[in-house]
């Protein structure tokens, strides 16, 4: 199963609100600016019950491409890019639903806890 390194997420949204083009790397300013945001909603997402998976771990492939979305809608205004702003609301609302969808079927790997009665 692939994984995906924090680094790797930062350096995604980057690329996906278009302030990076694939083949370069992010300067360090822009990867603390979407580090810092991106922890913020994994956080949140994790207390929704979203994300399933340690926080400063490996992210599982099927949550990368959802997180990037949800995460490039909130650091688009940062890199003033509203004029897109109806594509990164609609891209999040999709990020969203997946994460729903993921949510609802069982994540291979994670512990069950047994209630004994």
């Amino acid at each position: 199963m692939a994984t995906y390194t924090r680094n790797e997420l930062a350096r995604d949204v980057l690329i996906e609100i278009g302030q990076l083009d694939p083949n370069e790397a992010p300067e360090a300013v822009d990867f603390e600016t979407v580090d810092a945001r991106a922890q913020q909603k994994l956080e949140e997402l994790y207390e929704e019950g979203l994300i399933p998976f340690d926080l400063d771990g490996l992210i599982p492939a099927r949550y990368f491409i959802p997180l990037v979305r949800i995460i490039a809608e909130t650091v688009y205004g940062t890199y003033g890019v509203s004029a897109r702003a109806v594509e990164f609301n609609a891209n999040a609302a999709e990020g969203m639903k997946q994460l729903r969808r993921l949510r609802q079927r069982a994540y291979c790997g994670t512990p069950t806890q047994a209630t004994y009665f």
